[in-house]
């Protein structure tokens, strides 16, 4: 087999590993936040750990049968058979992943409309995602000043999630860090001093969706995602309403104590869908763009489904959140500290996915420049999915469609391999009794 041939067709390619993409990412948005570029070898320096690599099949689905050399010596012919996931790479020194970025971003742009049929894991969409992103950067800051940068050192390391150097700290103009730790301060003690209310347990009345607090009725409000987005920036016609950034309704709209409408308001904090449905989002967009056609929001993703989505914080400082234990589902009350990796999925059927990128869309931007490296697949997927919205509104609508096609890629998109048995269970309890009467009497028949 001629892996060179192969190679230059896009049957497969090379790709930099997903935690150097996401540290590049981060890198290039802390750019863009001070307002100048910076040389390829002060984003990842030449001498830094060696770029880990990964072979992405496309079309290539033969053996490949390999003798590695290690420590000087020939190791036992081993054959690796697709999608090759333990196939060692081992690159030669000087190898940037700048240059292979580039060459995969080719590879993958070819391969865009098999995509979805590669990996059942969704994993070269995230990828794909993460290429889009760093070609995308690359295009805003090469508009932007260089910086006059001293030669490459001769040594670095990879910096820890989330942190920045001193130099780029000192960089940031207009810096309002002490403004934001002081605001940031005044949510937690506006947040500590409403905790009193988590023991009022009146389940009839509408509850915030973060601690399940449901009262007294003038501690909460009704918040619509979207009023944070910018009104430039409506999607309306891309998804077939009229407005999508002020257009109120059940899918768009949420329950939340007023502290936490303010925290929300100023992107303290987000929600997002699950990867998985995100990743299912990007592959239905691109089946739509390799179609040439455009589909309406509610036949992408059809309504009143139950979908999970994830909180992720941004500047809530060291808040501790008290969540209080909701009957109907039988969750736990629960203590969730900073940074809330233990914070519990919240699951709705009427919150849709659209609705949730879009919020979640302005939140990440806002917060560009302190991503952490874990942020940074989510921030580039939801660009990618905002990206087509935006092309596929020049293209007519789906006129064709199958009106059954909605409601079974609805399931798909509402199926998640990863629901644990608690969530399950939670998912069951929520049946109405009187559903539940009706089927057990139709099987009595």
């Amino acid at each position: 087999m001629d892996l060179h041939a192969t190679f230059r067709e896009h049957c497969w390619t090379l790709v930099p590993e997903v935690r150097t993409l996401k540290d590049i990412i981060s890198k290039l948005l802390r750019c863009k936040s001070v307002g100048i570029n910076r040389p390829w070898y002060h984003i990842f320096p030449p001498a830094s750990s060696p770029c880990k690599l990964e072979l992405i099949a496309f079309t290539l689905n033969v053996p490949i049968i390999r003798s590695d050399i290690l420590l000087g010596n020939f190791s036992r012919p081993y054959m690796h058979l697709p999608p090759y996931r333990n196939l060692p790479l081992s690159p030669p020194p000087g190898v940037h992943p700048y240059f292979v970025i580039t060459a995969a971003w080719a590879a993958f742009t070819a391969n865009e409309k098999t995509l979805a049929l590669k990996d059942p894991e969704g994993q070269p969409i995230a990828t794909y995602a993460l290429l889009k992103t760093i070609m995308g950067l690359w295009d805003e800051l090469a508009l932007l000043p260089m910086e006059v940068a001293a030669p490459p050192p001769t040594a670095t390391s990879h910096p820890a999630e989330g942190q920045r150097t001193a130099s780029e700290r000192e960089a940031q103009p207009g810096s309002t860090s002490g403004t934001k730790r002081k605001r940031t301060e005044d949510y937690d003690t506006a947040l500590a001093s409403n905790r009193l209310l988590t023991a009022m347990t009146h389940r009839d009345e509408p509850a915030c969706l973060i601690t399940n607090d449901c009262g007294p009725p003038q501690a909460l409000t009704k918040v619509c995602i979207t009023e944070i987005c910018d009104p430039s920036e409506d999607l309306g016609e891309a998804w077939g309403l009229l407005n999508a950034a002020d257009h109120e309704m059940d899918e768009n709209t949420i329950t939340l104590r007023k502290d936490w409408h303010a925290t929300f308001a100023d992107f303290c904090w987000t929600l997002v869908p699950r990867k998985n449905i995100l990743q299912a989002l990007v592959i239905s967009l691109l089946e739509h763009r390799k179609k040439g056609v455009n589909g309406q929001w509610d036949a992408v993703c059809r309504r009143k489904r139950r979908f999970h989505y994830i909180f992720v914080p941004f500047k809530l400082g060291n808040l501790t959140i008290l969540r209080d234990r909701d009957p109907k589902k039988r969750s736990a009350s629960g203590m969730y500290s900073s940074p809330y990796d233990n914070f519990p999925e919240i699951a709705s059927s009427t919150l849709h996915p659209y609705f949730v990128v879009f919020s979640a869309w302005a939140a990440f931007r806002a917060n560009e420049d302190i991503l952490k490296l874990d942020q940074v697949e989510t921030y580039a997927l939801l660009k990618t999915i905002v990206d087509l919205w935006h092309e596929l509104a020049k293209l007519p609508w789906d006129s064709t469609a199958d009106p059954e096609a909605p409601a079974q890629q609805a399931e798909a998109l509402a199926e998640d391999t990863n629901v644990s048995s608690r969530d399950k269970r939670a998912a069951a309890n929520d049946v109405k009794v009187e559903s539940a009467s009706k089927k057990r009497r139709t099987n009595d028949q």
